[in-house]
């Protein structure tokens, strides 16, 4: 849970997103110059790396300014999701440079060149590697605050930097010593990883823009949170809802008593809504009711026997919201169907076809829930 407004998480993003990019570019320019000098397509390659994380610093800077255009009539939620996007961007520019790094090795494999190492260039490469050292913990420190994905990638890859410019210096060194050219080979590494870096970003963004399932200890703690507030006698479907960091919300089912009054209904519903505010730092903007419904003994009889018919199957997780109104002739109930189960489809087809054949005299509801 942030400490600080969206409006002081923003800035906060750009102004380390700008930090970034003049050092990147610096690098960049300071290094791609060396490379050039000596020949090294390792220098260059490394170069080229910088110029990418550079770029990636300009598209969060850019985009993290769009995503703080207040909500209007077209988008009443707001423009965060513009921060997936440049992610998403700067996922796809990272495949697209690696995969261009890559054909540049091939090249130079065949057509290969001496790079002549020199003193400025070991000069060039150990303080990139000094500035990286010093921006890894800045950029990690940064992304935990403001829980931004890009700051934080950006921390993990000056790692990775780190590395890959050590290797191009024991390189250069092997190369100078025993007169061994390494440089292909890591620059193929340096390629393998950019090109990596892009994949797995692109993966973790469009399955947060298709949508995820939230934390399952997340869930439990919210759960049982939700279940202190007197008269919650169940927590069920519980649906996050992402328009951006720090622009969360929720909606959730709870049961309560068949008897107890509409204001209390109230209550115990703004009360569930201040307590998860106060404890989780996100509002819960609809809450469905389930009531245990406590009709007659013949209601409550029926209600078990279908409760003990829908667990009867394999594959069912979980039964909640059942209830039989026998006036009405009605049978509600919202049945969970694991995931891993084949035939999901099949399985909600014959327990409404059953229950039918059961219960011909009842019209049957049967919502189907995500487990």
């Amino acid at each position: 849970m942030n400490t600080f407004s969206e409006e002081v998480r923003n800035r906060k993003i750009i102004r380390a997103g700008t930090v970034i990019l003049v050092v990147e570019l610096l690098m960049f320019s300071a290094k791609y110059i060396a490379g050039q000098k000596i020949e090294s397509i390792s220098v260059q390659s490394d170069a080229i790396n910088n110029l990418t994380d550079g770029l990636y610093a300009l598209i969060t800077i850019i985009t993290t300014a769009l995503a703080r255009k207040s909500p209007d009539r077209t988008h009443p939620f707001g423009y965060g999701r513009i921060e997936y996007l440049s992610v998403l961007g700067i996922s796809i520019l990272g495949l697209y440079l690696g995969l261009l790094m890559l054909g540049n090795v091939v090249y130079r494999f065949l057509h290969p060149q001496t790079p002549e190492y020199n003193l400025e260039a070991f000069v060039v490469i150990l303080v990139a590697m000094l500035v990286k050292t010093i921006l890894c913990p800045y950029m990690l420190i940064q992304g935990k605050q403001t829980q931004s994905a890009a700051l934080e990638s950006f921390g993990v890859d000056a790692v990775l930097d780190v590395l890959l410019s050590f290797g191009t210096i024991i390189s250069a060194i092997v190369f100078v010593r025993f007169q061994i050219n390494l440089e292909i080979w890591i620059s193929i590494i340096i390629s393998f990883f950019v090109i990596r870096a892009g994949a797995v970003t692109l993966k973790d963004t469009a399955e947060a823009l298709v949508g995820q399932r939230p934390d399952r200890q997340f869930l439990h703690d919210l759960k049982r949170t939700i279940m202190t507030v007197d008269g919650v006698l169940g927590v069920h479907d519980v649906y996050m809802h992402n328009y951006g960091k720090m622009r969360e919300f929720g909606a959730i089912h709870i049961s309560v008593p068949g008897n107890i009054t509409a204001r209390r209904v109230d209550e115990i519903s703004r009360e569930i809504q201040h307590l998860v505010l106060e404890t989780y730092g996100f509002p819960i903007r609809s809450i469905g009711i389930f009531t245990s419904y406590g009709g007659t003994e013949a209601c409550t009889r029926l209600e078990d026997e279908i409760r003990s018919f829908l667990r009867s199957y394999d594959d069912v997780l979980q039964v909640h919201g059942l209830m039989v109104d026998m006036e009405r002739k009605e049978i509600n109930a919202d049945v969970v169907i694991d995931y891993a189960a084949l035939g999901r489809q099949k399985t909600y087809d014959d327990i409404e076809e059953r229950l039918t054949e059961k219960y011909p005299e009842y019209r049957i509801y049967i919502s189907r829930d995500a487990s």
